[in-house]
């Protein structure tokens, strides 16, 4: 009987130690931290982060009133698994505070379980790169907005350009940070890389040949996808000095017509290669254009300058070279006309005319008389 006491004792005694868990959650999701055990009667579960009491459950029901205030209403327990050895936790609603180590321990009359559980917290920013131009400056802004841990931003480029680069924080503790970057004029692209974690978006800037047209005519501009991309959003603008003006906005899923001011047409026939064809062209038409490609990896920008020469001068140059050779063929078939008038009248003033009546016909032997 002693031997059976001491027996009950050290299975009581017996502790389980699992090893240590990881798990990712987001901002504002819903997450679950595992936990299991022996299948064991009498079960007594404590959730704790260090000395915080985050969730506890023992006598057959959940034992709420020393949770810390940071985890009320945000816990719960599976409880039909409990009987099968399951004492998970789901942690809902997750804060950037949220994150950190948590220990599990069950109890039960035949064993004892602790398990660690690290609890790492993500919030994937929103990532944006922006083209800006104000007289002759240009500028490039990208930006990774309300993300944790921290994104960190690097550019690869052709020319060397200064760039600033600015962090913010928010009372949650999210991070946004944006780099600007000056563009010279013997620059031809730019790459920004925003790193979060294992991964990293990419954002590139690519200024395309000058387009030169002349007014009246039509000029095509290039806006093509790459052709891995299934799931995209192009945007078009129009970059004047003064103004920027969207003209096309719409993204691959979606079947609705794409709007575009008069004399401007969107060609669409082969997918992946779009064209903005711009006809009758003015010469107000001339600028920049901006093709924006975005998909969930990257951010692709394209700038095409579009120059438009004038066609009244070139026509009135033209015009008036005809109208001074006419002229001059003109003056010159006078001028010849006149000199053969006056050669004539100088000739026949030298050789009279002589009739038939007036000359005399002097016969051999009257000249010998």
């Amino acid at each position: 009987m002693k031997v059976h006491f001491h027996l009950i004792f050290l299975l009581h005694a017996c502790t389980v130690v699992l090893g240590l868990e990881i798990v990712t959650g987001q901002v504002s999701k819903d997450c679950i931290l595992p936990c299991s055990f022996p299948h064991g009667e009498e079960v007594v579960i404590h959730w704790k982060k260090e000395l915080q009491n985050v969730h506890s459950y023992y006598s057959g029901q959940d034992q709420l009133a020393s949770q810390d205030s940071q985890y009320r209403g945000r816990t719960a327990l599976f409880h039909e698994g409990i009987p099968n050895g399951n004492a998970s936790l789901k942690l809902s609603k997750l804060h950037q505070t949220d994150e950190g180590s948590y220990s599990c321990y069950v109890g039960t009359k035949q064993t004892r379980t602790e398990v660690e559980v690290k609890l790492s917290i993500q919030a994937p920013p929103h990532y944006a790169m922006e083209y800006e131009k104000q007289d002759s400056e240009r500028q490039l802004k990208c930006s990774a907005f309300l993300g944790y841990p921290k994104p960190n931003i690097t550019w690869q480029d052709c020319c060397i350009s200064r760039e600033d680069t600015r962090t913010e924080r928010t009372q949650d503790g999210l991070y946004s940070v944006r780099s600007e970057k000056n563009i010279t004029d013997k620059a031809y692209s730019y790459v920004c890389h925003i790193q979060f974690g294992d991964q990293i978006w990419t954002a590139d800037w690519k200024r395309a040949d000058l387009l030169c047209r002349s007014e009246g005519g039509t000029a095509i501009i290039p806006c093509e996808v790459s052709a891995e991309s299934s799931s995209y959003t192009i945007t078009l603008k129009a970059i004047k000095s003064t103004s920027t003006s969207v003209l096309a906005s719409f993204n691959s899923t979606s079947r609705s017509p794409v709007l575009l001011p008069e004399r401007f047409y969107l060609d669409t026939d082969k997918p992946h290669k779009y064209k903005l064809r711009i006809s009758g062209l003015t010469l107000d038409d001339q600028g920049e254009y901006l093709c924006n490609v975005s998909t969930p990896q990257y951010t692709k920008l394209t700038i095409t300058t579009l120059q438009v020469e004038e066609r009244t001068s070139t026509n009135s140059a033209v015009s008036g070279t005809g109208i001074g050779i006419g002229i001059g063929t003109v003056i010159g078939i006078g001028i010849v006309i006149t000199v053969i008038g006056i050669s004539y009248y100088l000739y026949k003033k030298g050789h009279p005319k002589q009739n038939g009546s007036a000359v005399k016909t002097v016969s051999p032997s009257e000249e010998s008389t």
